[in-house]
């Protein structure tokens, strides 16, 4: 898969060729999630970060959802960045898979 920003929408293609296409990165996130696309163990050793099963429920969590949290909760125009790509993207993908198994 391919994640690309064009005309303000983002665009997710997979190989095959099919695309979605969403302005919002959270929409794509669910999107992937709900595909099961995700491959948590490649994903962890890619990103060399460790997602765990929540012991309460369906849930997963990573060590950087509190960062991710704030970051939902800022104003994009006040925004501080405290993620790098790698944490963002293992921090949205949990976020989208929690917010399916709930």
């Amino acid at each position: 898969m391919t994640l690309s920003r064009f005309g303000g929408r983002w665009v997710l293609r997979k190989r095959t060729g099919q695309q979605f296409i969403a302005s919002e990165l959270e929409a794509v996130a669910g999107h992937i999630a709900r595909t099961g696309a995700v491959d948590w163990e490649q994903l962890q050793a890619a990103a060399e970060i460790t997602v765990e099963p929540y012991a309460a429920g369906p849930w997963r969590t990573s060590p950087y959802d509190a960062g991710f949290k704030q970051i939902l909760d800022t104003p994009p125009q006040r925004a501080d960045p405290t993620l790098d790509a790698r944490q963002f993207t293992v921090a949205l993908l949990v976020h989208a898979s929690n917010a399916l198994a709930a």
